[in-house]
């Protein structure tokens, strides 16, 4: 048998499911949050109660632990068998004891006991442990009192005058939903001989737990089991630590409830990354819901009706005059996302993993981690920005999470090369199966594998001790989102989890981030020209693209300039980057462009369009393009470890992830 975690959640109604008898029977309560709990003691008694009702004079599956039994009668029935004299018992005849105890009754070899007690029989720890149960909200008692129309003696009728009643009280809880959790341990499974058949009966105990024990729902209420997740590992070992496979299950009260009073009053989510099933991945997979506008996703989705496109950017589905922000759109977001998870295109994986995604561009590789990291780690800085959000967009992205219940698209994340790392990525693509592998329209590979379960931990432990810092190189909107819904969403479980593909640094490129201004500021085309000449030196038929720091193309009246820079801010870091210097000595002085974050005079256009696309928006109409020396990846590492924040729109990166291969579900 292999390692075996799981978690059990069952709810109580006007029940009391395991009063304290110190404290008048009351509801066992967390004195300081007042939540509900319930002794392991209590629920193992369910277990033993279930397992002497359905399998009562069984062989191997007698209780030890049962009502009005002697422990010591117990356990001198294997001295008796064993046909061995107590009084001259040795270490050895102690283990055959315990063997035959083990053997004999169910709970000592699920349970363990301890057997010294007078006739020795040894200690078991038994290899099935269960921990309390705690309520998921804060629990209220509610205290009765009850009538009995009789009495227990002629003296209390007599004093009574034949009124023949007695009075108690009672206390129930209204409605409470608990949740516990336990693990099967597979080395001292081997130990007392617990077995594959006594898992599957130990299974059974769990589902019944309550159907037959109407003691535990005293007075006359009612306890259910309402759900069973297992982990099962394929290891003795286990593939993952137990906390991160119970923080994989959300338990989420709706928000319109404030006293539950049902199952139904919660959200019970096993959370896991979606992947397309089967082939679907070349159907699903989208580019970046912001790198294109309506109509050109429209055209994205022609011929494809699984496109990620139609949840990440579901407004292409409504006319023009309906508004991105529209509440619609975002309903339409969820519908779509939740058709691809219930036709199963999307399905969720076995297990928590951590994968590896590859994209080959141009011949060139990048292959990062797929993961998750929290929010607070981003709130505390420990994932570095260096660039500003837009509160519109964080919004959208905001409000696009709750709706759907999931973060749809990764963060694109940088890490200073780590060889262990690059070690298990390169022996996971050498030696496992690809989820997916694929070539885009844009002739880009797609690759993904999941990285084994033996390996969880290794790659976990490099991150925490080897990399300390994560870098957003693309997706600050959706990181800053991400930590808002998880703030509306409690701040616990998976929804406080950001998902991202994280690359080694020395594998990215950066490409440049292009600018186009609508008019000249009232400047006439030699008035502008003018202006730029007495910033530095401006030739005319230079390159498209600047071959070098300092310098910018601009295409202006059909051909194209060069300017390079006569002041330069060396000390500076920000202040020294070219998106910087065009900003405070071109766009803000002489274009009147103030803020180029909300200014509708100026576009930005990604490197990968190339030179061409600026050429085409001037002679369509537009005054001026600039065309950027890239930004490097040192350059924005440094600016980041110095919490600065550069310009927006100061770096491109290429090739782009694309969504709807990995989906993380938050809700």
């Amino acid at each position: 048998m292999n390692k075996i975690d799981f978690l059990i959640l069952f709810d109580v109604t006007d029940a009391n499911p395991n009063g304290d008898p110190d404290a008048g029977n009351l509801p066992r309560m967390d004195a300081e949050s007042g939540h509900g709990l319930i002794t392991d003691v209590c629920l193992k008694r369910k277990v033993r109660n279930f397992i002497q009702l359905t399998r009562d004079g069984e062989p191997s599956y007698e209780i030890y632990v049962k009502e009005k039994a002697i422990l010591n009668n117990q356990q001198s029935r294997a001295y008796q068998a064993l046909d061995i004299n107590q009084k001259d018992a040795k270490q050895a005849d102690y283990d055959k004891a315990k063997s035959w105890m083990c053997q004999t009754f169910f709970d000592i070899r699920t349970f363990g006991a301890v057997m010294t007690t007078g006739v020795n029989c040894g200690q078991v720890r038994g290899p099935i442990q269960i921990s309390f149960a705690r309520s998921i909200d804060p629990v209220s008692t509610s205290e009765f009192a009850v009538t009995r129309c009789a009495v227990t003696t002629e003296a209390e009728a007599i004093k009574q005058k034949g009124d023949n009643r007695t009075m108690g009280r009672k206390f129930t809880l209204p409605y409470a939903l608990y949740k516990t959790q336990g693990c099967l341990n597979p080395f001292l499974a081997k130990q007392t001989g617990f077995s594959e058949k006594d898992w599957n009966i130990f299974q059974d105990a769990l589902v019944h737990l309550f159907d037959f024990d109407a003691s535990a729902a005293r007075p006359s209420g009612s306890m259910a089991i309402r759900k069973i997740v297992l982990f099962k590992h394929d290891s003795e070992l286990g593939n993952a630590p137990a906390h991160k496979l119970f923080d994989a299950v959300s338990v989420i009260k709706h928000e319109n409830v404030e006293f539950p009073r049902s199952i139904k009053d919660y959200d019970i989510i096993v959370n896991r990354a979606l992947i397309p099933s089967g082939g679907n991945a070349p159907s699903v997979a989208s580019l970046p819901y912001d790198v294109m506008n309506r109509s050109e996703a429209r055209k994205a989705v022609e011929g494809r009706p699984l496109s990620y496109l139609r949840v990440t950017l579901s407004d292409l589905e409504f006319p023009d005059d309906v508004s991105s922000y529209d509440e619609r759109v975002y309903m339409r977001a969820a519908e779509n996302f939740r058709n691809l998870c219930s036709s199963g295109v999307l399905v969720e994986d076995s297990a928590p993993s951590f994968y590896v995604y590859s994209l080959v561009m141009n011949s060139r590789r990048q292959t990062g981690i797929v993961g998750c990291f929290s929010v607070y780690e981003y709130d505390a800085g420990d994932v570095r920005r260096h660039e500003f959000t837009r509160k519109e967009k964080e919004d959208d992205r905001t409000r696009h999470i709750l709706s759907t219940g999931a973060q749809t698209g990764p963060v694109f994340l940088a890490y200073k090369d780590e060889k262990g790392l690059d070690e298990i990525v390169e022996k996971t693509m050498s030696s496992e199966p690809p989820l997916f592998d694929f070539v885009a329209e844009d002739g880009i590979r797609h690759s993904g594998w999941r990285i084994p379960s033996s390996e969880t931990g290794a790659v976990a432990e490099l991150f925490a001790k080897k990399v300390p810092l994560l870098y957003i190189a693309d997706g600050h909107h959706r990181a800053a989102a991400s930590a808002r819904a998880a703030k509306e969403l409690g701040g616990a479980g998976e929804s406080a989890r950001t998902m991202a593909v994280i690359f080694p640094a020395s594998q990215l490129k950066i490409l440049a981030y292009n600018r186009v201004v609508r008019d000249l500021n009232g400047l006439t085309k030699e008035e502008f020209l003018e202006r730029l000449s007495s910033l530095g030196t401006l030739t005319e038929g230079a390159p498209a693209v600047p071959v070098a720091p300092g310098e910018v193309s601009i295409f202006l009246g059909g051909k194209w300039l060069g300017l390079s820079f006569k002041e330069r801010h060396e000390d500076d870091l920000i202040a020294n980057l070219d998106v910087s210097l065009l900003q405070e000595q071109v766009l803000e002085p002489i274009l009147g462009i103030h803020d180029p974050r909300k200014d509708q005079r100026i576009d930005f256009v990604g490197g990968i369009r190339g030179t061409d696309e600026l050429e085409r928006r001037v002679n369509a109409g537009e005054a001026v393009a600039f065309s950027m020396y890239p930004t490097s990846l040192e350059q924005l590492m440094r600016v980041a470890d110095n919490h600065g924040i550069m310009p927006p729109k100061s770096t491109w990166f290429e090739p782009k992830l694309r969504d709807g291969l990995f989906t993380h579900l938050v809700k």
